[in-house]
């Protein structure tokens, strides 16, 4: 399968496959929203090596999702392991942007690709 490329829009949000011209919001998303990533950004070249590996890897869709009333990008998402039979999926939000339900309407978002384009898979 070759890797496809996801974008969908929710009531309050625009999702899309990760491009080039993310790198810098996203990896900035990336550090800020996860814990993990905070740690390891003091290794030199932490953000081009999370970029050029796991980011863009053939085995996981990366996401970013923007809030439409401001165009910010909020939450970095994924499908990981895409081509199993059981998919993963992942999302840390911004902080500012918890407990508003929007991990909940991009879970719903994400569900219904699952169902429509990874047809037969968990």
């Amino acid at each position: 399968m070759n890797k496809p490329k996801i974008h969908f829009d929710t009531p309050r949000l625009y999702v899309r496959s990760v491009e080039e011209t993310d790198k810098e919001a996203y990896m900035n998303l990336r550090v800020d929203a996860s814990e993990i990533a905070q740690a390891y950004q003091r290794f030199p070249g932490f953000r081009d090596s999370e970029w050029d590996g796991e980011l863009n890897s053939q085995k996981d869709i990366f996401l970013a999702v923007f809030l439409k009333e401001n165009d910010v990008l909020i939450v970095s998402a994924s499908f990981q392991n895409y081509e199993s039979d059981c998919i993963e999926i992942g999302f840390d939000v911004v902080e500012r942007y918890r407990k508003q339900g929007i991990a909940t309407e991009l879970v719903q978002g994400m569900l219904e690709i699952v169902n429509t384009i990874f047809l037969g898979k968990t």
